[in-house]
């Protein structure tokens, strides 16, 4: 039997034109629609007010340009000229001078390594004698972002050519510079960890994180709403089992498919992309293992406090749009705005592409990568302690 609502608006709307009657059901409808969202704060919340704080921090997050690439200068011949060059080179907003004290270009790599610069400048010996000679400026790019290392260095080749440029301009005013001659100082470029700037190497273990943050949020996102929605969460409550057994037996098996998933897409990437595997297979291990503990406890938390299963799966849809865009996967984080980049600082996200993309393409070790280690374990306990609590209180 058809509710009386049903029926009735079956009855007005039964002919081949919309009648009066059959419209004035319809806005009825329309009305409870309404009515019930309105009455519905949670749901409200990520219809409007989700979509205006996507808009004003993502835009700011969206930036191609290049500013302040953190560079090192190895300066071996130490004269006037020299120095001129360096003043020169860091007068624009294109790089930032990290490290001045840095007086050798094995120390300069190991900072490259450590992912605490993107580029070394070496000015070599002989440099202001040279000048007229090919005068030779070593430029080492730190190539895991193809995108910013071919701008990085496109800058810093500009920027050698206008100095070219100055240079003979001001040695012809002065008579210094025989006829038929051009000063000439020719930068060498040379890319670490991606040689052929292989912009794949880059995006696929950013999409490999991307993916194990979708699959474990998510499926953590829905796990208790959805014992809500048919009903058994009373089963739980009955269930001869501890708090952390309960929260532990919900977690585990989406942990377990969520590093399945994260294995098969990683082996696809290597496979099938021919991206690198540089690093230790148990630094990685650990990293994913500690993220993933991040990620389902944000799911977790985000299930207990939705009411239905679209709740929870549009709030949790949020969290991954704004962390994965603040996440460095697109654009780097250097270049956002300094608000900006002291919100990414508590985003798991970010620092799980820095393990994923470290380990595979540069070999980093635990060593290299024990800030972002200690990140993830911090915002883990955080995290899942504030879940369990919330947890707890729901079977409570």
């Amino acid at each position: 039997m058809l509710p009386d609502f049903a029926r009735s608006f079956a009855k007005e709307c039964n002919g081949s034109k919309p009648t009066e009657g059959c419209m004035r059901q319809l806005l009825f409808l329309l009305r409870k629609e309404f009515q019930q969202l309105r009455r519905d704060p949670a749901m409200m919340r990520v219809l409007l007010v989700a979509p205006l704080v996507q808009m004003l921090v993502l835009s700011y997050a969206i930036n191609t340009d290049l500013k302040e690439m953190k560079a090192v200068m190895v300066d071996l011949d130490r004269t006037q000229a020299s120095s001129q060059f360096i003043a020169k080179f860091f007068g624009t907003d294109y790089f930032q001078r990290v490290h001045p004290e840095v007086g050798t270009f094995s120390e300069a790599t190991t900072l490259l390594e450590h992912g605490k610069a993107d580029l070394i400048v070496t000015i070599p010996r002989g440099f202001a004698a040279d000048k007229l000679k090919n005068a030779q400026i070593g430029l080492t790019v730190d190539g895991q972002n193809s995108n910013v290392a071919g701008l990085g260095s496109g800058y810093a080749a500009r920027l050698i050519a206008d100095m070219n440029l100055t240079q003979m301009k001001e040695w012809k005013r002065q008579g210094r510079l025989p006829e038929g001659t051009d000063v000439q100082i020719r930068p060498v470029v040379r890319f670490w960890f991606n040689p052929e700037l292989e912009s794949k190497h880059f995006m696929v273990p950013g999409i490999v994180v991307m993916l194990i943050s979708t699959v474990s949020g998510m499926l953590a996102g829905i796990a208790i709403v959805k014992e809500k929605e048919i009903g058994t969460i009373e089963l739980l409550l009955v269930a001869p089992l501890e708090r952390w057994q309960l929260v532990a037996g919900k977690l585990l098996p989406f942990f377990i498919l969520s590093f399945g998933a994260m294995s098969l897409a990683l082996a696809i990437g290597m496979i099938w992309f021919g991206v690198p595997f540089s690093g230790s297979s148990l630094t990685l291990i650990g990293g994913v293992s500690l993220y993933l503990v991040v990620m389902l406890s944000v799911g977790l938390l985000v299930s207990t406090m939705s009411a239905t299963q679209m709740q929870a799966m549009f709030s949790v849809w949020f969290v991954l749009i704004f962390g994965i865009m603040t996440s460095g996967f697109f654009f780097p984080i250097e270049n956002m705005p300094k608000w900006l980049q002291y919100i990414t600082i508590p985003n798991p996200m970010r620092y799980m592409m820095e393990i994923m993309r470290s380990v595979l393409i540069k070999g980093s070790s635990l060593v290299d990568l024990k800030q972002q280690f200690a990140m993830l374990t911090g915002l883990g306990a955080i995290v899942f302690a504030l879940a369990v609590t919330r947890f707890q209180k729901q079977l409570g």
